[in-house]
Parts: structure tokens; sequence; C-alpha cells
């Protein structure tokens, strides 16, 4: 059991951990979409791989 004094900074932990998790969906959708048109406006360039740098 970890002590009451212990315990103020759980809820800063949780939102942080919750904004950062939201900064990546963000990131992740964003650049799928860029990909998706980027993909749509170079009709011959249709097979190329997905990016992998916001991929975690």
């Amino acid at each position: 059991m970890p002590q009451m004094s212990n315990l103020w900074w759980l809820p800063i932990m949780i939102s942080t951990s919750i904004m950062l998790l939201m900064m990546k969906i963000i990131i992740f959708t964003t650049n799928m979409q860029i990909h998706k048109n980027f993909n749509k406006n170079n009709n011959n360039n249709s097979n190329s791989k997905p990016l992998k740098k916001w991929q975690w």
C-alpha cells in the first residue's frame, strides 16, 4: 500500500498518459490520411509501402 502523500502524482500520470495516447492516435490518423491522399495523387506510386515513421 503506498502512502497517501505519494498519491498526488497519480491523476497527473493518468492525464499525461491519456494525452500522449491521444497525440499518438491523432498523429497516426493524420499520417494515414496524408499517405492516402499522396497515393491518390500519385497513381503510379500506389504500391508504395506505408510510412513506418509514426507507427508504434
